[in-house]
């Protein structure tokens, strides 16, 4: 239903608008209520992330949009905030659906290892920092097992998202993009960790 579709899109991005207004607030105030609006800010922003995080594996799996081009334009859109191709993204997703739980599932630690330790130390991992461990390593284990037409589309896309996010990194002050992306992002990662 693409009127639902795009309501929830909106409504998050509004969210996320209104943590980046209470974000923005709370860095040029110094009051006791600067770490309220702060608070909130970090709150609505993760929120907001966390949705788009959703409703990106919607797109991974087709389910957003029924017209294949819309589908992947939004899911591009929603996977800027989040620092990942989709296509990277769908290519390990797609692995892990296939071989859930079993050989060939890349989230799977026991086809990397049989320490049963080191397979408790990745989970440890996953549970503590495995977001800001696994998004650096997303275009790499998809890289190695994408196929030729996904191998061109991850490059294009992480050129184009780069462009995009050094050109945020350059504008925008660090204290702003901490405050309003970097920080409910991280936070983002441990609810999906967990």
């Amino acid at each position: 239903r693409p009127v639902r579709r795009l309501a929830e899109i909106a409504f998050f991005t509004a969210l996320w608008g209104v943590g980046i207004a209470l974000g923005i607030a709370g860095l040029q105030t110094n009051e006791t209520l600067a770490w309220l609006l702060r608070l909130a800010s970090i709150g609505s922003g993760a929120a907001a992330l966390n949705a788009f995080y959703l409703l990106s594996h919607e797109g991974h799996h087709q389910l957003l949009f029924r017209h294949p081009t819309a589908n992947h334009l939004t899911n591009i859109a929603l996977c800027v905030p989040l620092l990942h191709s989709p296509t990277a993204y769908r290519v390990l997703h797609d692995l892990h659906h296939r071989y859930l739980g079993g050989p060939g599932d890349p989230d799977e630690y026991s086809n990397y290892t049989t320490s049963a330790r080191l397979r408790w130390t990745l989970q440890w991992v996953r549970l503590t920092m495995g977001t800001l461990v696994y998004m650096p390593l997303i275009p790499v284990v998809a890289w190695r097992r994408a196929g030729t037409n996904d191998r061109k589309a991850i490059a294009a896309e992480y050129a184009a998202m780069s462009m995009l996010w050094v050109l945020l990194f350059m504008i925008l002050p660090a204290s702003v993009l901490l405050q309003v992306w970097l920080v409910p992002g991280v936070l983002v990662g441990y609810i999906s960790a967990v």
